[in-house]
């Protein structure tokens, strides 16, 4: 009796296990790029159960200022909880000016190269979803990579709280010091060239902007985001980093779910 027991413990410890591991979402990290120096860049990608396949892919690149941030910092809680409701979260890391000593160019140029590495793996999955988006200058990138790479895989773009102008930023639109720094180093022309709010026209797959009503940059750009009637969603009494927010996480994952999935 006291075997027969001991055994019917272990497999249902067993079959809870293989539950768990089945229903759970998991997370990994991949190095999508290697560097002239020797370092990497990696990926933190957040799975769906492994029980379910996925229902699409999202690249989404971390806010920062271009200056600071991590793909392993905050924006991991929206990864998890959108790798829950069945959504690939893939985080890229890119080179940022406090931990690297570069430009916003480079991160650009980090950001391209992760979704073209992104391309062939995740957006071949039939008819699955391939999203890229960001927030904040993680978002600018987002949107110049929406602009400038062959757009035909890339369904959907997700801008929480994105830099859309670098030709209007100061202090009063909410840039930092390092930020404008880093503007500062691009010429007047590349300024224009590198912001979004100029050809929202442009955009060739649906697009969705969130911002806080009490956001510098949305009081900086609604009027030109409503006249191009692009899909933007406002976060009454919140300002600038609000999806971040524990407070706010469930409604941007409702959110972003819909978006991808209106079904």
């Amino acid at each position: 009796m006291r075997i027969e027991l001991v055994l019917s413990i272990g497999v249902a410890g067993a079959i809870l296990g293989m539950l768990w591991f089945l229903l759970t979402p998991s997370s990994r990290e991949v190095i999508y790029k290697s560097l002239e120096t020797g370092e990497a860049l990696i990926a933190v990608i957040h799975e769906p159960p492994r029980i379910r396949r996925p229902r699409g892919t999202l690249v989404f690149f971390h806010g920062g200022g271009w200056y600071t941030g991590s793909p392993r910092g905050r924006v991991s809680a929206l990864g998890r909880a959108l790798a829950a409701k069945g959504y690939r979260f893939v985080a890229p890391q890119y080179r940022v000016y406090g931990r690297d000593h570069t430009g916003i160019e480079t991160a650009l140029q980090d950001a391209r190269d992760a979704v073209v590495w992104a391309q062939p793996q995740f957006a071949a999955e039939g008819k699955a979803v391939f999203a890229i988006g960001g927030g904040s200058a993680g978002g600018h990138l987002a949107a110049l990579v929406a602009l400038e790479l062959d757009a035909s895989t890339i369904s959907h773009l997700v801008l929480m709280n994105p830099v859309l102008d670098l030709t209007s930023a100061t202090p009063e639109t909410g840039f930092s010091s390092g930020e404008l720094m880093l503007i500062g180093q691009l010429s007047a022309q590349r300024q224009g060239e590198l912001s979004p709010l100029h050809r929202v026209a442009e955009f060739p797959m649906p697009v969705l902007t969130a911002y806080g009503d009490l956001d510098p940059l949305w009081l900086a750009y609604r009027h030109t985001l409503t006249e191009a009637a692009l899909r933007t969603e406002i976060f009454v009494g919140e300002s600038h980093g609000f999806f971040n927010q524990a407070s706010q996480r469930s409604r941007v994952v409702a959110l972003v779910q819909e978006f991808l999935d209106p079904r």
